[in-house]
């Protein structure tokens, strides 16, 4: 456990190189003579990467620029540009001589109040920056400011002063301020003419902002700004600019972060390709790129590619600087990571150390890029158990540190904080509880050991590293109660616990992507399966029952938590006071943003055969498209009031919100995992209780292993793990389930297990008609969450009548020639000729006229089959007027990419008939029942924390009160024979949990479709 806990704690502690464009400045002077055409020749020499001809040029006329005062401007200025070369190149020292130099000639050439100053300034911050002398940095950056602020020598030089100022306080990790800063300058730009100074300063501001934004978690603004950036290049420089691989790189450092490593190994491949089309392949950026392609290779698992192309940066930082070089350094870093990771220790310490010895050979003994691969000895040390070790390199990490920063600083913050890992890891939980206690005092700004101080989350910098040490703190706590008894520590656990799940709260709401959300609740679901944990022996130590409704409550907390999201915001437009108009306009932005995101994702399904051209283009188009569709809600949020607050009211279902929906004969059995072990949490209209299962961990195992004994017929295996099965989830909690009504609240793997058909007990040998399925004794249905389930009991319709019935496969196949994806799901669409009989069978129960209203007044029952069962009647037709939709049909599931599973219906003349998951989200419907007779309609891609992610919430989120789906492949006829039943039942007024039980018995009875292959594939969630 211990391993796996420092895998996942030293995450991110490889050297992933940002590359950015922070300190180039730029200004074409207006000079007609030869000497200032040779300036821009140097200039632009400068701006195309060429330092070394630009360095030339702007010596060769030095001299001349100096001694004519006509040129005394060019002449500051060209000393300032060597020296952004010299600096580019690392040479600090002689980059610093010459800015002194510029200053004293600009002090006595041009005067105190000069543009150039506020230039000049900004340089020296910049290279105080890189050498992280910050302090230094920030008197630079107020000098540029003082100049701004006594001369006003213009909006350029407000801008460059902004920049820096806004850059130093992201150093000090200021984000807020640095954001302000940013937006003031930004404000500046503007209003100006797009000149090329004007473009150059935008795209580095742009870029800015994005690394802020980065950094404080919120990664959709942060690519926001990253295009941003790529457009003004774009304008000013063209498409194949160099600059644009910087770009690419940052764009690739958000996927990274978002966790789709393979997406941003694709971007920084790509920026290697610009770079060496521009430069060849030996190029400082070139081996960045390949650097971080490397890393996230590394992070994938895929040693083999990892090694390729951290090799090949190495080789090219080798070439071009030798081996005692910082670059250098960073791929040695890198390396032992490699071999730490294939856990060839001595090899892995022997690049860790190198790492080490040149950025000390460069810098000295005290220079802060040490820490990094301190940072990383140290995490091979933890991991081969050489505690002490470990701490002594940290030592020299926090004095190195302590020399240079504040002890806020995110270096200290995480030298500290591998340090209380250290000791940890060591099981000395007196000291790691020490170190614990301070990283999150540093990172909280107040003293955690006072119980009585409530931190403000809202000025709190590094959110996540607070989530991640408050998972050590709490793991410490847990062993020295298991130690002591004290339950102190078990209380100290719940207020950390506490702070963990509000700032989960708050990233959650500031997230604009939902794969960010998923990433956050996934990452640190441990918050909520731990505290499950706390409170449970909280509530065996006292006996108080309030334990038992916070038990409920982080329950809660970790399921569904976007599912329930996405409803809030059904809720806010419906209630919120928006009106038709509006939410018209939202819907065909959401449309807009799914469409892109489809046809992305299929070109990229395509893999080497697919357009990268096209790629760039959907790329493009869905970053736009998102962007509109963002900025649109926002203003929904500035102008109705209502709508904000009815979408981010977070309230979730207590237990009285509970038994106050569910009636008397109704219970909610409620799974969560914890961390050591699996509650179930049952609540009737009376009570609530609580139940500790054995955690197995091989329950996934067995569903996985029930399904496929199921569907292959394997009888004797699917007893033994049916049987097995009811013991472990639904025998220990039997005596709690007073009622035949049962709403199961599936987590992790169970999702995926129809529980109807588990055995009450060993069948002996009886025939499938006679054996003892759960579902004899309960009814059973599934919500993902009962936080979804009351809100989706409020959002049914009063009287639902009509019904829309598709069967588009009843005659003929569908040709998809026009759509490869498809093609690798469905060998063949066969047809379906029980679908037809299916869907009118159907129809003619709602065509009954049994009462006189329903003889004045009949139901409507549209059936659509073959050409008629179209995509375009589902997405263009309307939907809101049935109370009843049913699809007989085809599907498949994507469980890699859930956006792209689809249900096929018939396409037209173009043959592309898939609806897919991501267009479901964009029906209107206000169906109380909607029925997906199809395979596989049930599944998806599991997430901790979320469920599962497909059809279902799709569906949900559209309009549907009650969904049935499918959890396997089921032939046609028992299908027709189960969904007639089920209708049939409905008709006569039973509950749809009670008419899918008495269906699904009706052919348990049956000797020819006892099996439960031929019934337990349709699932409820609803009631």
């Amino acid at each position: 456990m211990m391993r796996g806990t420092l895998s996942n704690l030293l995450k991110g502690i490889f050297c992933f190189l940002a590359l950015t464009f922070l300190c180039t400045e730029y200004g074409i002077s207006q000079h007609g003579s030869t000497l200032s055409e040779t300036f821009r020749e140097a200039e632009e020499l400068f701006i195309y990467n060429d330092s070394e001809q630009s360095e030339k040029l702007f010596k060769s006329i030095e001299e001349d620029l100096c001694n004519n005062e006509d040129y005394y401007e060019l002449c500051v200025d060209s000393f300032i540009y060597r020296a952004s070369i010299l600096r580019n190149s690392r040479e600090y020292e002689a980059a610093d001589h010459l800015l002194d130099d510029a200053k004293n000639l600009a002090y006595n050439l041009l005067g105190e109040g000069h543009p150039l100053l506020v230039k000049i300034f900004a340089q020296k911050a910049f290279l105080n920056e890189d050498l992280a002398n910050i302090d230094e940095a920030r008197i630079w950056a107020d000098r540029a400011i003082e100049v701004v602020n006594e001369y006003s020598p213009g909006e350029i030089s407000f801008a460059r002063a902004g920049i820096i100022d806004g850059y130093i306080l992201n150093s000090q990790g200021n984000y807020s301020d640095a954001l302000e800063a940013y937006s003031s300058v930004l404000n500046i730009l503007n209003d100006l003419e797009k000149d090329l100074e004007v473009m150059r300063l935008l795209s580095q501001l742009h870029n800015n902002i994005g690394v802020v934004y980065r950094r404080l978690g919120q990664l959709e603004e942060a690519l926001e700004h990253y295009l941003s950036a790529r457009e003004v290049i774009i304008k000013a420089l063209g498409e194949s600019h160099h600059e644009m691989a910087l770009i690419y790189n940052n764009v690739g450092g958000i996927y990274y972060v978002l966790g789709d490593r393979g997406r941003a190994a694709e971007y920084f491949i790509r920026s290697a390709d610009i770079l060496i089309e521009n430069f060849g392949q030996m190029n400082d950026n070139v081996s960045r790129a390949y650097n971080n392609a490397g890393v996230v290779y590394l992070q994938l698992g895929d040693l083999e590619k990892a090694i390729h192309y951290l090799e090949l940066a190495q080789r090219v930082k080798e070439e071009i600087h030798g081996s005692e070089h910082p670059n250098t350094a960073v791929g040695y870093n890198n390396l032992g990571s490699v071999y730490l990771q294939k856990e060839e220790f001595e090899r892995a310490e022997k690049n860790y150390r190198l790492a080490i010895e040149v950025r000390k050979n460069i810098h000295g003994d005290n220079h802060p890029n040490l820490i990094a691969p301190l940072h990383t000895l140290s995490g091979l040390y933890i991991q081969t158990e050489r505690w002490g070790d470990a701490r002594k390199e940290l030592q020299r990490a926090l004095n190195i540190g302590l020399s240079r920063f504040n002890e806020n600083h995110i270096d200290m913050i995480d030298t500290y904080s591998l340090i209380a890992n250290s000791y940890l890891m060591e099981g000395d939980y007196n000291n790691a509880h020490h170190y614990y206690s301070k990283t999150l005092s540093l990172i909280l700004g107040v003293d955690v050991s006072d119980e009585a101080i409530i931190p403000d989350l809202s000025q709190v910098s590094y959110t996540l590293k607070l989530i991640e040490n408050i998972r050590g703190m709490n793991r410490v706590l847990h062993e020295k109660f298991k130690a002591s008894g004290d339950k102190q520590l078990l209380h100290e656990s719940l207020r950390f616990t506490t702070i963990a799940s509000e700032t989960i709260d708050m990233l959650q709401t500031s997230f604009q992507n939902e794969a960010s959300k998923l990433n956050l609740i996934d990452n640190n679901y441990e918050i909520y399966s731990n505290a499950l944990d706390i409170i449970f022996k909280l509530y065996t130590i006292s006996h108080d029952d309030n334990w038992l409704d916070e038990m409920h409550y982080y329950s809660e907390k970790s399921r569904s938590r976007i599912a329930h999201d996405l409803l809030q915001s059904v809720e806010a437009r419906n209630f919120g006071g928006v009106p038709d108009e509006v939410i018209n306009v939202e819907r065909e932005l959401n449309t807009k943003v799914s469409d892109y995101y489809q046809k992305l994702q299929l070109e990229q399904e395509k893999g080497e055969e697919g357009s990268q051209s096209m790629l760039r283009q959907y790329r493009d188009s869905l970053f736009y498209a998102k962007r509109e569709l963002h900025q649109f809600t926002q203003s929904l949020e500035e102008n109705y009031p209502d709508y904000y607050q009815l979408k981010y009211d977070r309230k979730l279902a207590a237990r009285d919100d509970i038994q106050s929906m569910i009636g008397p004969d109704e219970t909610v059995l409620s799974y969560s995992f914890g961390s050591e072990s699996l509650y179930a949490i049952i609540i009737d209209s009376e009570q609530i209780s609580v139940r500790k299962l054995e955690k197995d961990e091989g329950l996934a195992d067995q569903i996985e292993k029930i399904r496929k004994s199921v569907i292959s017929g394997r009888t004797t295996e699917y007893e033994e793990a049916a049987y097995h099965l009811y013991t472990q989830l639904i025998e220990p909690v039997k005596d709690l389930l007073r009622t035949e009504s049962v709403i199961i609240l599936p987590d992790q793997a169970m999702h995926y297990l129809p529980f109807e058909m588990l055995l009450t007990e060993k069948p002996n040998g009886k025939m499938y008609h006679h054996m003892p399925f759960l579902l004899r004794q309960y009814q059973i249905q599934y919500r993902p969450s009962a936080t979804v389930m009351i809100t989706k009991q409020q959002q049914r319709p009063q009287e639902p009548k009509n019904l829309l019935a598709l069967a588009p496969f009843s005659q003929s196949t569908i040709p998809l020639e026009q759509d490869e994806l498809n093609e690798r799901y469905f060998d063949q669409l066969t047809p379906l000729p029980l679908s037809g009989y299916e869907a009118q069978e159907i129809a003619k129960l709602f065509r009954v006229r049994n009462s006189l209203w329903s003889f004045f007044f009949p139901e409507h029952a549209e059936v659509l089959t073959d050409r008629r069962a179209s995509k375009s009647r589902i997405l263009n037709g309307a939907l809101d007027d049935y109370g009843f939709i049913h699809f007989a049909t085809h599907a498949f599931v994507n469980e890699r990419n859930p956006a792209l599973s689809g249900i096929a219906l018939h396409g037209g003349d173009d043959g592309d008939g898939i609806v897919y998951v991501g267009e479901i989200y964009n029906l209107q419907m206000r169906a109380d029942l909607v029925v997906l007779g199809a395979c596989d309609t049930g599944l998806g891609e599991i997430r901790r924390g979320e469920g599962l992610i497909g059809f279902t919430r799709a569906f949900l989120y559209a309009g549907a009160s009650n969904l049935v789906v499918s959890m396997w492949k089921v032939n046609d006829q028992p299908t027709a024979h189960l969904m007639i039943g089920f209708y049939e039942h409905i008709r006569e007024g039973q509950s749809y949990g009670s008419a899918l039980r008495n269906a699904k018995i009706s052919l348990m009875d049956h000797p020819e479709y006892a099996a439960p292959r031929n019934w337990a594939a349709f699932i409820l969630n609803g009631r």
